[in-house]
């Protein structure tokens, strides 16, 4: 499993420990996200959507759970990258490095965009262990990311979802209206949105 690294602006990971007051104050939102992430082991899994400005400590936040969650789960974790020209699907790109992505093989580059999210979604609903897909810097996603979320989202039900997808965003992208398609897409009940404050 990589590191969570989200935004350059955000804090300084090396001098972050699990004793860290900021998230010593989110003991409970920790434990809250980590039952999810069980619980989607029992096919209940869905989105928490992690918004903050730059510093709020949606990186440490995650990286954390992810630490909790790798001893008994899957975690998968991939960004999205500050550039002029978005490179299509970067977080696949990401995710598909990781030799715990079961579709690995799959050439992103040349493949039917909609033949490789079908994949992807066979490996998340097809596994034992609950996972954890992170999607970091969702402000800074090519559209389409934003497809294969919304093609996982409406396709995630009725099977068994062992999967909880938790992408990280800037609190501004969500009064956008990219996020405003993107979470439309996601059944009420399992969907929340967790925004981090700076304080």
């Amino acid at each position: 499993m990589r590191e969570v690294t989200g935004e350059k602006a955000d804090v300084n990971l090396a001098a972050e420990t699990p004793a860290n007051s900021k998230l010593l104050e989110r003991d409970g939102l920790l434990a809250e996200l980590e039952h999810l992430v069980d619980v989607a082991g029992d096919g209940a899994g869905a989105l928490a959507m992690i918004s903050g400005e730059a510093g709020s400590g949606k990186t440490s936040l995650m990286n954390e759970l992810a630490r909790r969650i790798e001893p008994r789960g899957r975690v998968l974790i991939g960004g999205c990258d500050p550039l002029t020209t978005p490179r299509p699907l970067s977080p696949l790109m990401d995710i598909a490095a990781d030799p715990d992505a079961h579709f690995a093989g799959h050439d992103l580059v040349e493949s039917d965009p909609f033949s490789l999210f079908a994949d992807v979604l066979d490996d998340l609903k097809g596994t034992i262990r609950p996972t954890l897909l992170v999607i970091e810097d969702m402000h800074w996603a090519d559209e389409a990311t934003l497809d294969f979320l919304r093609y996982i989202g409406r396709r995630g039900s009725p099977t068994p979802r062992r999967w909880w997808l938790a992408p990280t965003a800037r609190t501004s992208w969500g009064r956008t209206i990219r996020f405003a398609r993107f979470w439309a897409i996601w059944p009420r009940g399992r969907a929340r949105s967790v925004s981090l404050s700076t304080r």
